[in-house]
């Protein structure tokens, strides 16, 4: 395996999202209006989820230190891109209900390559075009 990890090991990297609103009963009025305005929220949720788990994990020393990632430019945006496929991978067995959910995510992604790339001052059209 690429990566071995005891379940109590892996268990100090949890991170919890609440949803306030998932935790309101479903006749609330809050839930109810968030439901009729914004009827993707639930990907979008998942897909800001998935990128603050990324984010989380590239902000985590403890476990860039223990795969060896430094705070290079390519190792950070590798490591990124591991994370979006491992995620994938469980979203191709998801089938096509997931493949909005999954483009999303690595739209995301690109964001966060992109800006990476303005924080190091790279030209936009070098990789923009």
């Amino acid at each position: 395996p690429i990566c071995e990890l005891r379940p109590e090991e892996a268990s100090r990297y949890i991170v919890v999202h609440p949803d306030p609103i998932g935790d309101m009963p479903v006749w609330h009025p809050t839930r109810i209006m968030a439901h009729l305005k914004q009827p993707f929220r639930k990907r979008n949720l998942a897909t800001k989820r998935y990128t603050d788990l990324i984010l989380e994990r590239l902000d985590n020393e403890a476990l860039l230190d223990a795969f060896g990632i430094d705070n290079g430019f390519n190792m950070q945006v590798y490591f990124m891109i591991l994370h979006a496929w491992l995620l994938h991978q469980r979203l191709i067995l998801e089938g096509s209900k997931a493949k909005k959910l999954d483009k999303d995510m690595f739209e995301a992604c690109w964001d966060l390559c992109r800006n990476f790339m303005f924080l190091k001052k790279v030209p936009e059209y070098r990789f923009d075009a």
